[in-house]
């Protein structure tokens, strides 16, 4: 019988390989073996998410987070499927509880600046992407092109 932590680790091999329906099986056997760990909701939040189910991916995350309250990348990655289903105030929340448990992270501070564009506030856009260089992110330059014009050109302020 497969331990706990073996169908964890088949499941994170699974995602490098992307396999992630068979990820998904490994968490979830994981899951009716010891429901009171977080990673294996984590880990198939992560394939749910791959697999173009964003709210499955938030359920997952959620109750990753409920389980440890200081999972950084759970509410990071929560943010991207919320990010994916529109729910943008909830991705910035999310973004922001990230950097407050993580600190200047810059791939955070341009997600949650990708949620503010698509909340259309510009200006908290900017600086976010602004931010997130600053930090070291890099953004190639015509993705910063597009999304300095898509700024600029509907700027309310």
């Amino acid at each position: 019988m497969e331990s706990v932590h073996d169908l964890v680790e088949h499941a994170m091999s699974n995602l490098e390989i992307k396999d992630y329906r068979s990820a998904m099986a490994d968490c979830t056997r994981a899951i009716e073996l010891r429901p009171d760990l977080c990673a294996p909701y984590f880990y198939r939040g992560k394939a749910k998410y791959d697999l173009g189910d964003y709210h499955g991916a938030i359920a997952d995350f959620t109750r990753a987070i409920q389980m440890k309250l200081d999972f950084a990348e759970a509410y990071r990655n929560r943010a991207l499927a919320k990010t994916q289903t529109a729910d943008y105030h909830g991705a910035i929340a999310d973004l922001t509880k990230t950097l407050k448990l993580n600190g200047d992270d810059a791939e955070s501070y341009f997600d949650r600046a990708a949620a503010y564009l698509g909340l259309g506030q510009k200006s908290e856009a900017i600086t976010g992407f602004e931010r997130a260089m600053k930090l070291g992110y890099r953004i190639p330059p015509e993705l910063m092109r597009m999304l300095y014009e898509k700024c600029l050109t509907t700027r309310k302020s």
